[in-house]
């Protein structure tokens, strides 16, 4: 039986952004923001949804004719790709260099050519200057996905915050001591507030 109404919204909205956290894409699929994250792991429970996820997933595979394989190769490219496989010719053209792998072009991010005409005055032909600026995908973003790949990746880091940014638990401005000497009887002191 196909999924229905929000359901089908929800299965949806994970398939259109892969970075969409579940409770965004309740919300996405129009449930209550203030309750989506329980009904996402409650429309998440139900193996209609798991196995409409799973069957969307797999069409679209087949549809765009993309396997695991090929987006490590494409990875891998972006990891070893190297300035130095590139060369620019007198005339700002941008080649391959002799050994480099004919995959070395995925890596390029952009190529910008110029060319600047210089007058040697009203009799005289002008010279022509040519200039080729081009940009390798960074790496440091296909280092990480490749390290994780391979289960060798940093500590990811998290920072926690409470409402607007303020901290978690608030820190209060006067710290009260209690001192307590043998035989006697506690007093409270007040302390200078932190800064």
């Amino acid at each position: 039986m196909p999924l229905r109404g929000r359901m089908a919204r929800f299965v949806e909205q994970l398939l259109l952004d892969p970075n969409l956290d579940q409770t965004q894409a309740a919300i996405a699929a129009g449930y209550s923001p203030r309750t989506a994250t329980v009904q996402a792991s409650q429309v998440m429970a139900d193996p209609r949804v798991v196995a409409a996820l799973a069957l969307a997933k797999e069409q679209r595979r087949v549809r765009v004719q993309v396997e695991q394989d090929d987006v490590l190769r494409e990875l891998i490219g972006l990891v070893r790709s190297n300035v130095q496989h590139f060369a620019v010719d007198d005339l700002g053209n941008i080649t391959l260099a002799p050994d480099a792998p004919e995959s070395a072009w995925a890596a390029v991010a952009s190529i910008k050519r110029n060319i600047r005409h210089i007058s040697n005055g009203p009799d005289q032909d002008p010279d022509i200057e040519y200039t080729c600026e081009f940009r390798l995908w960074p790496k440091d973003r296909a280092l990480d996905l490749a390290m994780k790949h391979l289960g060798i990746s940093g500590v990811d880091r998290h920072e926690h915050t409470g409402k607007d940014g303020a901290p978690l638990m608030p820190v209060p401005s006067v710290i009260q001591v209690v001192l307590v000497k043998p035989g006697k009887r506690p007093r409270r002191v007040k302390s200078r507030p932190t800064s």
